[in-house]
């Protein structure tokens, strides 16, 4: 029973959940089934769902008290159960629509003929239009769905001959021309790190459009086209307007659709930094705290692990220690509970490896277990380095040592085992360079920093030179 697509789901639930379905299940508009609600109400009396606390034949024993066990019967009722929950989802997300309820409502006031109330739901979405200040693809859609019931309202009525033909026309074209370059921008985005290839009908002719000012008021038609240009030219102007843009239209946007564009720019900001344009770094960094802090990149109260390291790296590389071990501090509780204490381990470590307190880092990356293999391979890393330039040479050897067993043992680590098997190799050669004889070093050392294939070289040479 635990194991089941129903369970699943419910172990899905915030607490908030919890608390509407509790009320969702016993009301009789949304299940008949007085079955159902006891299955339910066995579940949810228990303080934790478990397999062992939910065992079928508890549950049935609470359905069925004083019935010899029957698991046909009982899956009968698990698969009601499960359509009150999907019901429950569905109407979940339904309310979760930006204006959706009203909009359905006014369709319906317009079927039923009521013109009156028609009318007051029209004033009302109106001003929620204008309250809530959206210039997002949903607007124009949402504006498209609204004029269609103007227009049909106004052909009703035989007096009226000016029809809002136009604006239908403008929320529908308004809302392709965004959506097209939006999910244009995304289809790039993806091409670049895979060999997809995708059509996009009538994107030259949207281009067209755009270019020839046609557009120039609409926001969400201009934020797309300028990340379009940014991604498929790699011209940097592009960049720079879509700063501006959010500058300007940033509160017009859902936190949903903002999380899309910042990684998209976030993407290109990668690329360029990775070009050797520093710049680019700046960039990434405050792009990165701007999104985090905005909640753009926490979903369900949760941030990315590798987002929260790719900022602590960029503000090590940009030497702002202060401000990175304030976001650890700040933001160390959005990460998974499992990853956490790996996570915040890991990134203090290699910024106070970057500020050279060897005497903070070295313990705790010691004394850290590693989930992550990879994770554990680059602690390991950072490790030898600290151990190499406090003179810890027995313990270097040590650790070396443990890291070549442990690789062996991994599995389907791809690259990354030939990488650090290097790695290893080279700290031997280093060991070796710098326990050699003064009259030997120079040469050793020549030989070895011209090695084609040697890994982490900026390091080396600075120990080395």
């Amino acid at each position: 029973m635990y194991e089941s697509k129903l369970i699943e789901i419910l172990l899905s639930f915030s607490t908030t959940e919890i608390q509407y379905f509790n009320k969702w299940y016993r009301s009789p508009i949304a299940n008949q089934h007085e079955k159902v609600t006891l299955l339910f109400d066995f579940i949810y009396s228990k303080r934790h769902i478990t397999p062992i606390s939910i065992k079928k034949e508890k549950a049935f024993a609470h359905i069925f008290p004083n019935k010899k066990f029957d698991i046909k019967e009982l899956r009968y009722v698990m698969s009601y159960a499960l359509t009150v929950v999907e019901d429950f989802l569905g109407y979940q997300s339904f309310l979760q629509q930006r204006n959706a309820a009203a909009l359905q409502l006014l369709a319906n006031y317009q079927k039923r003929n009521l013109p009156v109330h028609t009318n007051a739901v029209i004033d009302d979405i109106s001003k929620q239009f204008k309250n809530q200040n959206y210039s997002d693809s949903t607007y124009h859609l949402e504006q498209f769905e609204l004029e269609k019931i103007k227009y049909e309202i106004a052909s009703n009525n035989k007096r009226i001959t000016t029809l809002n033909i136009q604006e239908v026309f403008n929320a529908l074209h308004h809302f392709t021309i965004s959506e097209t370059l939006r999910w244009t921008c995304i289809a790039l985005s993806h091409q670049q790190i895979s060999d997809s290839q995708y059509d996009v009908p009538a994107l030259n002719f949207y281009l067209q459009l755009i270019e020839e000012k046609k557009f120039n008021d609409i926001a969400s038609v201009q934020l797309y086209y300028h990340i379009y240009k940014m991604i498929s030219t790699q011209e940097e102007i592009y960049f720079a307007n879509i700063k501006k843009q959010l500058h300007n239209y940033e509160k017009n946007f859902t936190a949903k659709e903002l999380k899309d564009v910042y990684l998209l720019c976030i993407n290109y900001c990668i690329k360029m930094s990775n070009k050797g344009k520093t710049v680019y770094i700046k960039e990434l960094f405050d792009l990165y705290l701007h999104a985090i802090e905005k909640k753009y990149l926490i979903e369900n109260n949760e941030l990315s692990r590798f987002s929260f390291s790719n900022i602590v790296t960029n503000g090590i590389k940009l030497k702002e220690y202060s401000k990175t071990i304030a976001f650890i501090d700040t933001y160390q509780h959005y990460i998974n509970l499992d990853y956490r204490e790996n996570t915040v381990a890991f990134n203090l470590s290699k910024v106070w490896f970057a500020q050279k307190q060897y005497k903070k880092a070295m313990p705790t990356l010691l004394q850290t277990e590693f989930k992550d293999v990879i994770w554990h391979l680059n602690a390991k890393h950072l490790l030898f380095k600290m151990l190499y330039e406090t003179k810890e040479i027995e313990l270097l050897q040590t650790q070396l040592a443990g890291l070549k067993n442990y690789i062996k043992r991994q599995k389907d680590i791809g690259y990354h085992k030939e990488f650090f098997n290097a790695i290893i190799e080279q700290f031997y050669q280093l060991i070796k360079i710098q326990q050699a004889k003064r009259n030997d070093k120079k040469a050793m050392k020549i030989n070895f920093l011209s090695a084609v294939n040697l890994k982490d070289k900026d390091w080396f040479v600075e120990v080395l030179m």
